[in-house]
């Protein structure tokens, strides 16, 4: 027989448990805890919520397998991300054009690629790469075309 996963919650300022998962349904269902508690699976040091975990059991065949979902989501670290990071270099004075293009290309690939999450962060690192990419990109050649603009006029105007 395969052991039950054992789970802590942490419920307002109590620790709880342990818990086998139906028992975390059945107090989740009961409103005894909250989706929003912090769980524990036994054995690790990184929480998940009750929500998390439960979504995450609802796709299991069994509640005795170890699920994923008590894992922390993570970030892919992808075209949105680096869109937002060029972005922000595009602040800086002399690199900040040869950033603020390749920010504008990065986000609309980030874009589509969380187009299927629109609650994403990554879909809102894509917009702000966009977004201020294009912002900066207008500026550059704006300051770029006053100066070529200053140099070609003559000097006696």
């Amino acid at each position: 027989m395969i052991p039950r996963m054992a789970y802590t919650i942490q419920h307002q300022t109590k620790k709880l448990g342990p818990y086998d998962l139906g028992q975390v349904r059945a107090m989740a269902e009961a409103g005894e805890v909250s989706g929003a508690d912090l769980v524990w699976k036994e054995g690790s040091s990184v929480p998940t919520t009750v929500a998390v975990l439960l979504q995450g059991a609802e796709g299991e065949a069994s509640p005795d397998v170890e699920s994923s979902a008590t894992s922390p989501p993570v970030f892919k670290k992808g075209a949105a991300l680096t869109s937002f990071y060029l972005a922000a270099l595009g602040l800086i004075p002399g690199i900040g054009i040869f950033c603020a293009i390749p920010a504008i290309f990065f986000g609309l690939k980030g874009l589509k690629d969380t187009k299927a999450d629109p609650q994403s962060r990554e879909r809102m690192h894509a917009l702000v790469g966009v977004f201020v990419g294009g912002f900066l990109t207008l500026m550059y050649a704006l300051v770029i075309t006053f100066v070529f603009m200053k140099m070609m006029k003559p000097a006696g105007e």
